[in-house]
């Protein structure tokens, strides 16, 4: 089991709210340098959203519009460099 330091450490991402509406905000740290990639899926898996930057600074911020998608459950993945966080998400 990972001590609450090193489970710290992986959690690199913020994402909120997690039951949102309208938007859904994410906020990070990672390397300078480093690319960031943005996933977001249905259930069934099907990709509803998907975003691949490089980042300039040690932190990152992205606002996502969800007002086309429909209520449900998605699963939101980050990966930023070696690093992936994953959220489970409901639009109502």
């Amino acid at each position: 089991p990972l001590s609450v330091e090193e489970q710290a450490k992986l959690n690199f991402a913020t994402v909120f709210p997690t039951i949102f509406d309208q938007n859904l905000n994410i906020q990070g740290t990672m390397s300078q340098g480093s690319e960031i990639e943005i996933v977001v899926s249905d259930l069934s898996g099907k990709q509803i959203y998907r975003m691949v930057d490089p980042v300039y600074t040690d932190s990152f911020s992205e606002s996502i519009s969800t007002s086309t998608w429909s209520s449900g459950i998605y699963l939101l993945q980050i990966q930023a460099g070696r690093r992936k966080q994953s959220f489970k998400v409901i639009k109502y």
